[in-house]
């Protein structure tokens, strides 16, 4: 706020009242003189000219005031209220102008800046949500086209067994990535739009990331892909829900991107006051110009891989990571692979 605007404000507001009074008083002396010269030994006339005087400055101070407070106040507020009603009904694109009127009381200025800093965020939000219910929406048309497609054809009485568990393994495996769709999509929602703390508590972070790992397995074998750890005894508050997710997600990516035959580094250390989770593979690498984008809800850069996730994974290790207060390191190369490394506090019990 301009505070020296203000001063002047209310120094030039309190100069024109007392001028103001101080014409009221001088001319109501004048009248009083006048009167006692003109109509001597008649006080009556000249309380009832005083009084005529005295009602004249009132009406005209209190017209004055009218019309002062109609246009410093009564207009201001009505476009700030006209405005409001806007926002309420959804009107996030509208802005309140801020004319500068050196009559009107500085603070409507700042009220109409803040009103329009607070509309310019509520349509960024507005936008951000549409974006998200529109890729939703399209990320669930297609799982669900392919239940359709696939429960028509099995109603086929000339399907050979064969192909038959060849439909319902795909029916199984669409049906597993849409409730994993769904599932990270509430956890989004929750991490987002949720206050409160997590649940930290003393956690035995090696026992997690191992059985983690071991979800992964029969993938890891299919493709067979060289896996190395290691792995420290780490136990430290933390929130172990939220750990799963992380370790989850990174591994996950891990094993779909790496080519078969290759190799994926896992670590999980104590260093200093951290730890660290650290996570190399021999994938695919993604482009550098990308690389800003990769925490992005629905941002797939190998789309080639789209029918096995959803873009939602890094969403959710960053929003994770975030309200657990820890740092998210990529680099990666195309063609050679992606490191991710995961940093967190080390808190131990009684911390």
């Amino acid at each position: 706020m301009n505070r020296k605007r203000k001063w002047r404000f209310s120094i030039a507001g309190t100069l024109l009242q007392s001028i103001y009074f101080l014409i009221i008083v001088t001319i109501s002396i004048f009248v009083y003189n006048k009167a006692v010269e003109t109509f001597p030994g008649r006080p009556f006339v000249v309380f009832l000219l005083i009084a005529l005087c005295i009602l004249f400055f009132s009406l005209t101070s209190g017209l004055l005031d009218i019309a002062r407070r109609k246009w410093t106040i009564d207009q201001p507020v009505e476009k700030i209220t006209d405005f409001t009603s806007l926002i309420a009904k959804g009107d996030f694109k509208s802005r309140l102008p801020l004319e500068e009127n050196r009559f009107s009381p500085l603070e409507f200025s700042l009220i109409a800046d803040n009103l329009n800093k607070m509309a310019e965020e509520l349509e960024k939000n507005e936008v951000l949500k549409e974006d998200f219910i529109s890729n939703v929406s399209h990320e669930m048309k297609t799982p669900l086209a392919i239940l359709s497609g696939y429960a028509k054809a099995l109603q086929d009485p000339n399907l050979d067994e064969a192909t038959r568990k060849k439909y319902l393994q795909t029916i199984e495996t669409t049906a597993n990535n849409l409730s994993q769709l769904v599932k990270n999509i509430l956890s989004l929602s929750r991490l987002e739009n949720q206050k409160i703390l997590p649940d930290m508590q003393i956690v035995q972070a090696d026992e997690i990331l191992s059985e983690t790992i071991l979800l992964y397995e029969d993938k890891i074998e299919e493709k067979n892909i060289q896996l190395e750890c290691d792995i420290d005894d780490v136990r430290f508050v933390s929130e172990p829900s939220f750990l799963k997710i992380v370790y989850s997600n990174i591994l996950s990516n891990a094993v779909k991107f790496t080519k078969d035959g290759g190799k994926i580094l896992v670590s999980l250390k104590k260093k200093d006051d951290e730890v660290v989770f650290r996570v190399q593979d021999e994938g695919t690498g993604i482009h550098k110009e990308n690389l800003p984008h990769i925490f992005e809800k629905f941002y797939q850069e190998d789309t080639s891989h789209a029918k096995n996730g959803n873009g939602l994974g890094l969403a959710l290790v960053q929003k994770v990571i975030d309200r657990l207060g820890g740092t998210i390191e990529v680099e990666s190369e195309v063609g050679v692979g992606t490191t991710f490394v995961i940093t967190q506090k080390l808190k131990e019990e009684g911390q």
